[in-house]
């Protein structure tokens, strides 16, 4: 996604909003890698199985070895084919930090400091907008 258009798209968008006329929607196709995954065990035991996976050994081990229900072979196989899923998704290059969005546009604008600053200086307004209308008063 080219954070770029994201926001040349977004800034008539808002300002219709703040116009009052009404609710805007912005259709943008972007991926969220976690999905459905998101706080799954498995993912969390391939990041960091050290800190993980005792909390998940003793319980795992007992529904693998529970009497009825699935062959073990297929509680197996079914297992193998999460931790894939599991694992595919996280060699996903799009999950490079590189690829980023943020990442990549701060990167291009660097060749446009003034329109950079121009952007940063923008966020840092509309952020303590919100906070004042929100808090009453930002403290700088």
């Amino acid at each position: 996604m080219d954070v770029s258009k994201v926001w040349d798209a977004s800034g008539p968008a808002i300002e219709s909003i703040r116009s009052g006329k009404g609710p805007i929607f912005l259709h943008a196709k972007c991926v969220h890698f976690e999905g459905h995954f998101l706080g799954f065990q498995p993912i969390r035991v391939v990041r960091d199985p050290l800190k993980e996976m005792p909390k998940i050994a003793v319980p795992l081990t007992k529904s693998f070895l529970r009497i009825g229900g699935a062959s073990l072979g297929e509680r197996m196989a079914g297992m193998k084919s999460v931790m894939s899923s599991v694992i595919n998704a996280l060699r996903d290059p799009r999950r490079d930090p590189n690829n980023d969005p943020l990442t990549r546009a701060r990167v291009t604008l660097q060749s446009d400091p003034a329109k950079l600053k121009a952007l940063e200086d923008q966020l840092e307004k509309d952020i303590n907008n919100v906070l004042t209308n929100v808090l009453g008063e930002v403290q700088p």
